[in-house]
């Protein structure tokens, strides 16, 4: 429940279990935590894309950011990518993304026409992207290819 009041910007599920040694410390109105937490049968739902990502490691918590190494993430078909990345934040305010995502044919952008009017499809990706940005402007950088089963519509809409 605390970790997801933080990622419903861009994420509209999630669910996992964590467990580890993390510290808790600052004043009431700026609380500090740092540590290790290792999640387990985890899995996050990135709204705009409608994929749904699953992942099991371990995530370092400084007091000022989330530290995100080798983390490998898997689509609903086994198929794998990696994250590194940092997350920074102002006592849980002002969060910075930078983060790196390298993919083989992941099943990245998974929408119909039903919940995306303006152009959908399923994308397996093989390649990379760049997140960075703030919760207010974020530029995502990808050079991919698309993979065997990928598809994507534009509808065109005339008025004869």
């Amino acid at each position: 429940s605390f970790i997801k009041t933080y990622l419903s910007v861009f994420a509209n599920d999630m669910a996992g279990i964590g467990h580890g040694k993390l510290y808790v410390g600052g004043d009431l109105d700026a609380i500090e935590i740092w540590g290790n937490a290792y999640v387990k049968n985890a899995m996050l739902s990135i709204d705009f894309l409608k994929s749904k990502f699953y992942f099991e490691d371990s995530i370092t918590i400084k007091k000022n950011a989330f530290i995100l190494k080798d983390i490998e993430i898997t689509d609903e078909y086994g198929n794998k990518g990696k994250v590194d990345g940092l997350v920074t934040h102002n006592k849980f305010n002002e969060f910075v993304y930078n983060i790196d995502i390298a993919v083989n044919n992941l099943l990245a952008f998974n929408t119909t026409e039903l919940n995306s009017p303006d152009f959908y499809g399923k994308l397996y990706a093989t390649g990379n992207a760049h997140i960075l940005g703030d919760m207010n402007n974020v530029e995502i950088d990808v050079i991919a290819k698309p993979e065997k089963g990928s598809y994507f519509a534009i509808p065109l809409i005339t008025d004869l």
